[in-house]
């Protein structure tokens, strides 16, 4: 297990650490956030998006459970899971369907621990100020990505 903890001071340092992680990850990977409400979960989609998917109006999904985004140069699958707590209601969305195709990423992965793959990246995020955030950043199962550098 490989980790790496970093510091944003604003959101757009957020979104900016997560478009140099966009540049490294695997095509086909799943991305596991952590962090409370407000700790700038969705501005990491926001960056992951503006290199992978780079017209995509990125929002949260809280109420309908799932966004794709997609285009020429990717795809993103962003979950939300603050409201998901059982293996029936991932069924339900469709989840399972959308795991072999783009990048995966969970908001809320704390809610369902039991549909995490063997192999992900996991980011925490905590607020350390009124804008700063710890973003830490650690490779589960990390043969897959052993090439990300972290």
């Amino acid at each position: 297990m490989t980790s790496q903890r970093l510091v944003s001071l604003s959101v757009s340092d957020t979104e900016d650490i997560a478009a140099d992680i966009a540049k490294q990850i695997p095509n086909v990977c799943f991305i596991a956030l952590y962090g409370d409400l407000g700790a700038g979960k969705t501005a990491f989609v926001r960056g992951l998006c503006r290199e992978l998917v780079p017209d995509a109006r990125v929002s949260s999904p809280t109420y309908t459970v799932v966004n794709v985004y997609s285009s020429k140069t990717g795809r993103v699958n962003h979950f939300d899971m603050y409201r998901v707590t059982d293996e029936d209601s991932l069924e339900s969305v469709g989840f399972w369907d959308y795991l072999p195709t783009g990048v995966t990423v969970c908001e809320w992965s704390e809610n369902v621990p039991f549909a995490l793959p063997e192999k992900y990246l996991e980011v925490r995020i905590e607020r350390i100020g009124e804008t700063e955030r710890s973003v830490e950043i650690t490779l589960k199962g990390a043969s897959r990505y052993a090439d990300l550098g972290y």
